[in-house]
């Protein structure tokens, strides 16, 4: 990957969140992401593991290996762990039970995504099993740089997923489960997503971004009247309009194709 986007998750203030820190939706998520796991699973490869948020309560039950590129996000991990990518680590084809990415895909550019899926695919004895966004609206989380004008999610989500993506992510495999997960929402109206990115400029404050584009850290946005109107006109959307509710995230489980 290149340097600005691992300097993103060098940053130890975006790791180490206690269980009893986690907000109510993100809590749930973790819930609905152990559920995913074969009854028949033993050992597990956590890809992008992060600071162990799930892969330290797998470590309760199976047998786990965490990998992540973050030295910052490791000191976390209870779990055996590897530093670096799927592409350097020295692990043989289908070495683990399962193969598991939270939360991850999302973020990953071109190459690094590629590589994933095939990787993903060879290390996985029997399964491997996902969360990623689902159908996330263009837009929704980005930000604008004030240095170099480059705008971007702050989340460093790179690419959206449905169900015919899902479909045929990862090769020779076939999925056997998909479900929509975590809390329900009403998606914000394109009309109120344009109001505010185009005409109130009201970007998604951050104290964690790092700009692809040219490495800016100080991004000054905060909350104010302009996100509060139109915070005030997506509550009153969803007042006239209380249908279509739908998950923000969806978990997938694969198996190999006979």
């Amino acid at each position: 990957m290149t340097n600005l986007h691992t300097e993103y998750y060098d940053n130890p203030q975006i790791w180490g969140l206690r269980p009893e820190e986690l907000t109510a939706a993100v809590a749930e998520r973790v819930r609905a992401s152990l559920e995913l796991i074969p009854a028949d699973t033993g050992t597990i490869l956590d890809v992008g593991c992060g600071d162990g948020m799930i892969t330290n309560e797998l470590g309760r039950r199976y047998k786990v290996v965490g990998l992540d590129i973050s030295a910052e996000a490791l000191k976390h991990v209870q779990t055996e762990t590897y530093q670096g990518t799927l592409e350097s680590a020295p692990f043989a084809p289908q070495s683990f039970d399962v193969v598991t990415a939270f939360e991850v895909l999302e973020h990953l550019p071109v190459r690094e995504f590629d590589i994933a899926r095939s990787r993903m695919a060879e290390l996985a004895r029997r399964h491997v099993v996902i969360t990623v966004p689902y159908k996330e609206p263009p837009k929704t989380d980005f930000t604008r740089c004030p240095v170099c004008g480059t705008t971007f999610n702050v989340w460093c989500h790179l690419r959206q997923f449905d169900e015919k993506v899902l479909e045929t992510l990862f090769p020779g495999m076939r999925l056997i489960r998909f479900e929509p997960i975590g809390p329900r929402v009403k998606r914000s109206h394109p009309l109120i997503l344009y109001i505010r990115l185009n005409l109130l400029c009201a970007w998604k404050p951050t104290d964690r971004a790092v700009c692809p584009q040219c490495g800016n850290r100080s991004f000054p946005y905060k909350f104010g009247l302009r996100h509060y109107g139109t915070g005030a006109m997506r509550r009153l959307s969803a007042i006239l309009w209380p249908f279509d509710k739908v998950a923000t995230w969806a978990g997938a489980v694969y198996e190999h194709a006979e």
